[in-house]
């Protein structure tokens, strides 16, 4: 099987060994990359919020043809959106003024949207149809909504959902995902945070006898996903995993449990969604490559 992650914070402190403003370990990104792509992603999509972040993004991508972010060597236009969870770092009016500058952007060159919505649905969804011809197509990504809030951005037919750990905490969460159509569904970790945790709904999923790694992957125990090798930060060891971190790697996780909740337990089932999934993917960020 195949995966992109669509959303991957791997500018974060953490994947530099800093946690909370300390060192705990040396930088380890290459070894988390390299989990990747034992683990079967083909392609991550790095996440910027800021111009600063911007700019490190695209010299990051610049590293690894199989790298892109959201700003430099670009495949969307974001993250961009609406947050009234924070609110003491911009308000709701600063925030939706923003918003509407970004469907320029969107506008001008021609990129789909990369897009968050939290504790903000009614006007979030408001924005998007006032902007329906400002923009081609859209990722609402780390989906953590309700059924009829999924509902409300399916209507809206160039939109799809980004699902990660987050999306997958509780068993309202899990009734969710079960029910997107599949032609609308996108995976991502939004590492360094959203892993699945053993307090997750969607946790029971997780089945290490089916979860097995991609060739040469095996000393990485991703077919263990319960009892994953996590090597502690001051015992840092950058052949395994950090407890307490995400990385892209644990993607073929999201897609497990995701798979597991709609009901599809068998190889040939798996490997029909993941490619649906693949294709999902590219039709949107990566329309004019031919794999």
């Amino acid at each position: 099987m195949r995966f992109v992650d669509v959303a991957a914070n791997l500018l974060d402190d953490m994947y530099e060994g800093h946690y909370n403003g300390k060192s705990s370990h040396p930088p380890d990104l290459d070894a988390v990359l390299e989990r990747a792509w034992n683990a079967g992603l083909k392609k991550i999509i790095i996440t910027a919020g800021s111009l600063a972040d911007s700019k490190h993004a695209l010299a990051l991508s610049h590293r690894d043809e199989r790298l892109f972010c959201t700003a430099g060597k670009v495949v969307a236009i974001g993250e961009c959106g609406l947050d009234y969870d924070r609110l003491h770092f911009s308000s709701q009016t600063q925030q939706q003024a923003c918003f509407r500058e970004h469907f320029k952007l969107a506008q001008s060159f021609g990129l789909p949207m990369f897009l968050h919505s939290r504790a903000a649905a009614d006007d979030f969804h408001a924005t998007m149809v006032e902007h329906d011809a400002c923009y081609g197509a859209g990722l609402v990504h780390s989906f953590t909504g309700t059924q009829a809030e999924a509902a409300s951005l399916l209507a809206i037919p160039r939109l799809m959902i980004g699902v990660n750990g987050c999306s997958l905490k509780t068993d309202a969460n899990v009734d969710v995902v079960a029910g997107l159509p599949s032609d609308r569904i996108m995976l991502e970790t939004d590492c360094p945070w959203c892993e699945i945790r053993p307090t997750h709904a969607g946790f029971k999923f997780l089945q290490p006898s089916r979860l097995k790694p991609a060739p040469g992957a095996a000393a990485l125990e991703l077919a263990s996903p319960n009892r994953a090798r996590r090597g502690k930060r001051k015992k840092h060891d950058p052949a395994f995993m950090v407890k307490g971190r995400n990385e892209p790697a644990s993607l073929r996780r999201v897609f497990q449990v995701v798979a597991g909740c709609r009901g599809l337990t068998t190889p040939e089932q798996e490997l029909e969604f993941s490619e649906q999934l693949w294709h999902n993917t590219h039709r949107m960020f990566f329309a004019g490559d031919s794999t």
